[in-house]
């Protein structure tokens, strides 16, 4: 891989890092880039893996990090799957790569099952989005989480007045109030004050 591929894929970063800064927004709302390279060509040619990760560390003190840019390379030619499984994951990553991308309208199956290549077609869905539409999509699940924290409190409340009612019930009952006059009460059927 010429030099100036690397130089083309930082400067790619670089700007997709840049274009996430809406007018208006502060630095602190940016998010960190990752660049997945996949290469059809020897990379380094002096190493014999084929996965190459770079990102922003201090040359002295390599446990300071800048987190924003984060470069990954992977060389085609020097991965060689040792197992089945290995194997399985190679041709379903390649067929994800190959043939997922914005306009997919159907995907099958078999990528679907995997759970890595499954999260990775959600991110694409979501990534086909435009801003207002994530802000939609956004919002739908926060009413969503909403609706279901509002009938969990709800259920719990019924639950904790259920209990009073039975409380009451029993007292009652320990008293010898008519069935009758501890339904009207406590909203509890008979069954219910019979069974106490």
């Amino acid at each position: 891989m010429r030099q100036n591929s690397k130089t083309t894929r930082l400067f790619n970063s670089s700007k997709v890092y840049v274009e996430q800064l809406k007018k208006g927004e502060p630095f602190s709302s940016l998010q960190p880039v990752y660049s997945l390279n996949l290469i059809d060509d020897i990379f380094e040619s002096k190493m014999e893996e084929y996965y190459h990760y770079y990102h922003l560390v201090h040359d002295k003190y390599t446990h300071k990090v800048i987190d924003g840019f984060h470069l990954v390379f992977v060389e085609l030619k020097k991965f060689k799957a040792k197992t089945m499984a290995e194997k399985k994951m190679q041709v379903l990553w390649l067929r994800f790569l190959t043939e997922i991308d914005t306009y997919t309208d159907g995907v099958p199956q078999e990528l679907l099952d995997n759970p890595e290549i499954s999260k990775a077609i959600r991110l694409v869905e979501e990534s086909a989005y435009t801003r207002e539409q994530l802000l939609g999509y956004d919002m739908f699940w926060d009413r969503v989480r909403r609706d279901k924290d509002m009938a969990d409190e709800l259920r719990e409340t019924k639950e904790q007045l259920k209990q009073k009612d039975a409380d009451t019930a029993r007292k009652m009952k320990a008293k010898v109030y008519a069935v009758e006059d501890i339904a009207e009460i406590t909203g509890l059927s008979a069954e219910e004050i019979v069974a106490l």
